[in-house]
């Protein structure tokens, strides 16, 4: 019995429905979204669990576990300021110094636009999945991305995001990262070797090739067309001309078949390279210039990639616990991870 015919019941005998019926239809009723809890202001959050560093300027914004959102001038004190909700929060990206975004679990994402001071609520789905990276394209486009295909897209610069749908996001597969090459194109890395590209600015993506079956956690730009990507284990590749690489049709494709290629011999038809990897701890997060790249994982690891000679070299760090990710600020390397924020040094 719907709502209108409960109404006319009622007017006509006079009557209101019973307890009972008052119950069933306030059960058939689509519950109402949960409000998000902001985040609690924690005196030690700067030493808990924190996974994006971005700079914003002059400034420092790290996020992390239970909605943390930290901020430094000078890489030594840090403040926590308020957000909106305490989800975990994977990444922070900043289009300039004071217009940005961090994003994370329940398909999270805030938004400020004064430096990290103050942040609001720009999208949150409680039955949403993870979001672990997000690409700034200009003023108005943006792209976010996450677990199981999750693919949100923004057109009017992050105020509202939309999900799209296509073959690639069907597989059900992670995306774990998205980096705008120096060629301009657009390159995606993700769970189970999944490498993908778009050449029109993420309107349509191709699936390509891949030399690796285990998780790439990340993918840097490397020299004027091509990229670096790196994960699970402390594998390392590198292609010289991404739009170049060879592609899959998503139709056919099936991850849980596909073998890692054994032999550099056998990688021409990928146009991927394999860098002799110094180390088997997985690797996270970190940053390039194009031509070098500073990579930090695993039980603290620190790594650095040549990319030119295709070498990588593990450096004398002694990193506590696991690094999420990584970044020179002034003469020396902050980076984050399960003990909050950490001083690399010069590196």
């Amino acid at each position: 019995m719907g709502p209108s015919a409960l109404a006319q019941e009622e007017s006509t005998t006079g009557m209101k429905p019973d307890a009972e019926t008052q119950a069933a239809e306030a059960a058939s009723q689509p519950a109402a979204p949960a409000e998000p809890r902001p985040a609690l202001i924690a005196p030690l959050a700067a030493k808990t669990t924190l996974l994006g560093l971005a700079q914003a300027g002059e400034r420092l914004v790290a996020v992390g576990q239970r909605g943390h959102i930290l901020l430094s001038d000078d890489g030594k004190a840090w403040k926590q300021v308020d957000a909106p909700v305490n989800a975990m929060l994977n990444r922070v990206r900043f289009r300039d110094a004071r217009v940005g975004w961090a994003i994370g679990h329940d398909a999270t994402i805030l938004a400020t636009a004064d430096g990290g001071a103050t942040w609001t609520l720009a999208h949150h789905d409680p039955e949403g999945k993870a979001l672990y990276d997000l690409l700034v394209l200009d003023e108005n486009r943006l792209i976010a991305v996450g677990a199981y295909g999750t693919y949100l897209v923004s057109a009017d610069g992050g105020a509202t995001w939309q999900p799209r749908a296509f073959p690639l996001a069907d597989l059900g597969q992670h995306f774990n990262a998205i980096v705008r090459l120096d060629s301009g194109t657009l390159f995606m890395t993700g769970e189970r070797g999944l490498m993908a590209r778009s050449k029109d600015a993420g309107e349509t993506w191709e699936l390509l090739d891949s030399p690796y079956t285990g998780s790439f956690f990340g993918a840097l730009p490397a020299g004027p067309k091509g990229a670096l990507v790196f994960g699970l284990r402390g594998n390392l590749y590198i292609a010289e001309d991404v739009a170049a690489c060879p592609k899959l049709d998503p139709a056919t494709y099936d991850p849980f078949t596909r073998e890692t290629i054994p032999d550099e011999g056998a990688f021409a038809k990928t146009r991927w390279h394999p860098i002799k990897r110094p180390t088997l701890e997985g690797l996270f997060g970190g940053v390039g210039d194009g031509a070098v790249a500073t990579l930090v994982g695993v039980n603290g690891v620190v790594v650095r990639v040549d990319f030119a000679s295709r070498t990588a070299q593990l450096l004398p760090v002694k990193a506590p616990e696991t690094l999420n990710d990584a970044l020179p600020f002034g003469q020396r390397w902050l980076a984050v991870g399960r003990r909050g924020v950490q001083d690399l040094g010069p590196l």
